[in-house]
């Protein structure tokens, strides 16, 4: 993640979205950032979480 992002990302809940930002392309990276950062309905989370898993079904598989 770069540094303008962490910037722009500063809330201590992010740590999950955060990771999947990671293996995104910088587009869909922007989306989720202006949904963590900047909020949006339950409707657009939806809508894009969707079209982030057809585009990278692995996104979801997270190791903690």
């Amino acid at each position: 993640m770069s540094d303008s992002e962490k910037k722009i990302c500063q809330r201590p809940t992010m740590t999950v979205l955060t990771t999947l930002l990671i293996v995104q392309r910088n587009s869909v990276r922007q989306q989720w950032l202006q949904m963590v950062c900047g909020g949006l309905f339950v409707a657009d989370v939806r809508i894009l979480l969707l079209a982030t898993l057809k585009r990278n079904p692995t996104a979801l598989n997270l190791t903690f």
